[in-house]
């Protein structure tokens, strides 16, 4: 469900009141119970703590004399019942509403319990168009998912997913610290706004911390942050969003934490902004461990998580230095993940750097505008390492991709694509793009049985380092394909293959400076067919086979290649045999080649000058 319409139809988008009035002519305390001056005991008025009778107007009165007081109201160690759908005219309304510049603190032991209830929406604190406003102490609050009665509500709210532990609106100046809050029907902890942007009333909540907690069980998430402007979430456990409890399932999304504004036709009516998640341990949440629908200025790091983290349609999000290990009970598509770019920037502009990701099917999704993916380590992916896809202008540098069947890769819904500076070990298939304007730059691929395949172009793959050498086996190096293919390979080394180095068909291909050391396949080395433009110019190829024969260059079913100043040599003493071969194709330059030996065979319409046998 989309909050900002459940804002707007359970009268969270009411005008604003009047922000940090003190309560009317608040109830003084009734009891004498010790407390030190500047504290108020929620027991002098009257609240019991001993889980048998209703505690919410004494709770409420002590609450509003304290804010009054500039005092803090101290909860002790015993069980408070709160009706915390206590406004039947409004359940969104209910519970105790907390006034400006409170401090509410639950000892450990305190623990603040729902009243079990039908309501499709309620919370057992509101804090609401109000500023200054602290709640801590180590204690709890405990809602009623496992007794709540989800018979009955009006349409549109069946799912009684609106039940909140505390819910933030429209306030200012707010920390929740220290505390535990599980099992609510809804949101552990909801932050959002009042009013909504285009009717001018909208008042996001400001400066929120949300700080050293453990949020466990809430239906939907433990965590939802919808209209603000800074929210900080640092140090938390949160665990379970959404789990079924044997009883009663959970209700999407059942995110750790989901940060979600809402807009429609291009026009935002509440924003997230501003959000800091950091330092957090995520466990067992069914959803995203954190996701970040489409909120500006999202920074998530430094968190450690056993589920997906997503950027959705977010801009200006960093994704920077979390540990996201895939439970292995709870299989999951990816570790990291976008969706798209948000209409309201046309831009992601986003960078994920420096996470380490173990398991999923796909350890980085990128998608969206304007991403840099740079210093992750991935490993075991399932299926892929780091996919891009439905991405423009993304840069792919420096991360590290163990053991995944396909290392990166660019589909054909991605365009400029760079990736550069990366090591991509033990892999199927090391890097593939079938992109528009891919960039496949300086990368080290070890043990992989393919180590560059590209089908879409143009491309251009330099300066890449391949060694195969832990392998008794490979495929090709470099595989070029598709009638339409543009690239240029260039500058790449090559060690320990055991197939050929580069292989290609397509448009037009400039295969220039290339280094293959130690090749000792009776294949060629490199081998091009079917091609309406190539050049094979300046490479360099050392062969090392155990017997004599075979060639370096092939060159078939093409008109007018240029093969010219490759180097072929023997680097084991044995006969070449035939190092440049072209006499199935037709027209062909041949020029200032250097081989050790073997004989060239080409065609009769082929120009065959200044090459040099040694």
């Amino acid at each position: 469900m989309i909050l900002a319409v459940a804002f707007a139809a359970a009268g969270q988008g009411d005008a604003p009141a009047s922000r940090g009035a003190a309560p009317a002519a608040p109830t003084a305390p009734r009891d004498s119970v010790d407390a030190p001056a500047d504290e108020v005991d929620v027991r002098a008025f009257g609240a019991t703590g001993g889980g048998r009778s209703d505690d919410t107007a004494a709770l409420q009165a002590a609450v509003d004399f304290a804010a009054s007081a500039r005092r803090t109201v101290v909860f002790p160690p015993g069980t408070y019942l709160v009706d915390a759908a206590s406004n039947s005219t409004d359940p969104k309304k209910g519970g105790i509403v907390v006034p400006s510049h409170s401090t509410i603190v639950l000892r450990r032991g305190a623990v603040l319990k729902v009243i079990p209830n039908g309501a499709w929406g309620y919370q057992a604190l509101l804090v609401r168009n109000v500023d200054d406003v602290r709640i801590t102490g180590g204690g709890s609050i405990r809602c009623d998912r496992a007794e709540h009665d989800y018979r009955d509500a009006p349409k549109g709210r069946g799912t009684h997913e609106w039940g909140y532990g505390i819910a933030v609106i429209g306030s200012r100046d707010v920390v929740m610290q220290e505390l535990t809050i599980e099992g609510c029907t809804g949101d552990d902890i909801l932050v959002g706004p009042t009013g909504v942007i285009p009717r001018g009333d909208y008042v996001p909540s400001e400066r929120v911390r949300i700080v050293g907690n453990r949020l466990d069980g809430a239906r939907r998430n433990n965590l939802s942050i919808t209209g603000c402007d800074g929210v900080q979430v640092e140090g938390n456990v949160i665990t379970r969003a959404g789990w079924n409890d044997g009883v009663h399932d959970g209700t999407a999304p059942r995110f750790g934490v989901d940060i979600e504004g809402y807009g429609e036709n291009g026009v935002r009516w509440e924003t997230a902004l501003n959000v800091i998640v950091r330092g957090n341990l995520l466990r067992d949440n069914l959803g995203a461990s954190i996701g970040n629908f489409n909120g500006f200025g999202v920074v998530i790091e430094s968190n450690i998580a056993d589920g997906y983290i997503g950027y959705g349609y977010g801009a200006e999000t960093i994704v920077s230095g979390n540990v996201i290990k895939e439970n292995p009970g709870r299989p999951m598509r990816c570790g990291i993940t976008g969706i798209g770019v948000t209409q309201a920037r046309g831009t992601s502009n986003s960078v994920i750097v420096a996470n380490t990701i173990v398991g999923f099917e796909t350890g980085i999704d990128v998608r969206g505008r304007d991403l840099v993916v740079a210093s992750n380590s991935v490993y075991k992916a399932r299926q892929k390492g780091i996919l891009a896809y439905t991405v423009a202008n993304a840069r792919i540098d420096g991360n590290v991709v163990v053991e995944a069947p396909l290392g990166i890769s660019v589909d054909p819904t991605a365009s400029y694509v760079t990736i550069s500076d990366n090591t991509v070990t033990r892999s199927t298939t090391a890097i593939q793009s079938g992109g528009k304007q891919t960039g496949i730059r300086a990368n080290r691929i070890d043990d992989a049985n393919v180590a560059v395949r590209v089908v879409g172009g143009p491309a251009s793959i330099e300066d890449n380092a391949i060694d195969a050498s832990g392998l008794w086996a490979t495929s090709y190096a470099i595989a070029l394909g598709g009638a339409d293919l543009v690239a240029s390979v260039k500058g790449n080394t090559f060690r320990g293959l055991k197939n050929t180095a580069i292989i290609g068909s397509g448009s037009t291909l400039r295969i220039v400076a290339n280094r293959v050391e130690g090749f000792e396949p009776a294949v060629a080395a490199m081998s091009f067919s079917k091609i309406g433009r190539i050049e094979v110019l300046d490479n360099t190829i050392g062969l090392a086979r155990v017997s004599d024969g075979a060639a370096a260059i092939t060159v078939s079913e093409t008109i007018g290649a240029l093969v010219v100043g490759n180097r072929i040599l023997s680097e084991n003493g044995r006969a070449l045999g035939h190092p440049i071969q072209t006499d199935h194709a037709t027209a062909s330059k041949v020029l200032n080649n250097q081989t050790s030996g073997g004989t060239l065979v080409t065609h009769p319409t082929d120009m065959v000058q200044g090459n040099l046998s040694f």
